[in-house]
Formats: structure tokens, C-alpha cells, sequence
């Protein structure tokens, strides 16, 4: 069955949770309730949404910490955690080795093997988990992202698996829209 608000207000009613809810309470209250699914995503560049959007498919590293232990001095039985300038990890984008022909993948061999051109060129990058209908739900914001690690999985003549290239993004900061 296709994944669609509508199918899973269907799913939801058969389960008998929709009896929880008011009596007031339409589909489409019901619709909004669903939990979003974290495999109907896009990665875009903010500068060219359209023309450099990316098929990825796998999305990690979407963190910050701001907390960093400190033992206090002199007594080891304490440990206080004191707030801090946030840090991030790197966005890890995976999936199947493509042609050297993509924009994307021009970019980050020009900034991972050296750029005749000039210096690294940041780039803001959008991850957008996206609804039944295809509309943004949540939206993160990678500010200046370059490439910093470019990885191809193993090739190995006994199996039967995609080969597999993950590209790690190091980024200023991020935000969460909507």
C-alpha cells in the first residue's frame, strides 16, 4: 500500500486509535497525528535547489552538544557539566558511487584534491524530511558546509552490493526551520 495520509488515517482508524481521540476530531486531525518516516527526505544546495538537488540514501550526523564534563579539582567524586559554545558533527551523506559529471561530486573533488579554480567554495546545504504529500515537514539548514572526507565503501569480488560513496560535510552551524 502507498504511503499516504490518507492510507494511514485509514490504518489508524482500523487500530482503533482514532476512538481515543475527541469525538470532534476529523481525518484530518487524525492526518496530522501520523509520525513522519524518516526515508521521504530530499538534501538540496540552498544557492540551486532545483538544479543540484541529490539523492541520498542515507542522511547522518545531525547533532550538536553544548555541554562539556568538568571534574572538579581536587575531588574526584564530582563531575560538572558546564555549558558551551555548541559543537557539531559532520553531516554524512551516502549513496551509490555516480558519474564524475554531477555538479555535486565536481565540488568536492575540487575541494578534496585541490581547486585550480581558487579557494574551498562553502556551500549551504538543506535536509528536508518531507510529508505524504511531498511537503517539507522539518527543515535543517547546514550554513558553509564543505567536504572534508570522501569514502567508498569496499569492492570486493565475492559480493553482490552496490558500491556505496559517503561524503562527510564539516559546517559552520545549523538551524532547524518549520
Amino acid at each position: 500500500m502507498l504511503f499516504t495520509r490518507r492510507n494511514a488515517a485509514r490504518l489508524l482508524a482500523g487500530s482503533g486509535v482514532l476512538g481515543l481521540l475527541p469525538s470532534v476530531a476529523s481525518a484530518q486531525v487524525a492526518q496530522s497525528r501520523v509520525a513522519p518516516v524518516s526515508f521521504y527526505f530530499r538534501v538540496n544546495f540552498v544557492d540551486a535547489p532545483d538544479a543540484d538537488a541529490l539523492a541520498f540514501q542515507e542522511v547522518s550526523g545531525m547533532s550538536a552538544h553544548a555541554g562539556e564534563p568538568v571534574g572538579e579539582g581536587g575531588e574526584n567524586r564530582f563531575v560538572h557539566s558546564t555549558p558551551q559554545r555548541p559543537k557539531y558533527e559532520n553531516l554524512i551523506l551516502r549513496r551509490g558511487v555516480t558519474s564524475l559529471d554531477s555538479p555535486f561530486v565536481k565540488w568536492c573533488q575540487a575541494t578534496l584534491e585541490g581547486n585550480p579554480d581558487g579557494p574551498i567554495a562553502p556551500r549551504d546545504v538543506r535536509v528536508s524530511l518531507k510529508d505524504a504529500e511531498g511537503s517539507a515537514m522539518k527543515v535543517w539548514q547546514f550554513s558553509s558546509a564543505w567536504p572534508v572526507k570522501w569514502q567508498v565503501s569496499s569492492l570486493a569480488d565475492d559480493g553482490d552490493e552496490i558500491a556505496i560513496e559517503a561524503v562527510e560535510l564539516a559546517y559552520a552551524h545549523y538551524r532547524r526551520e518549520v
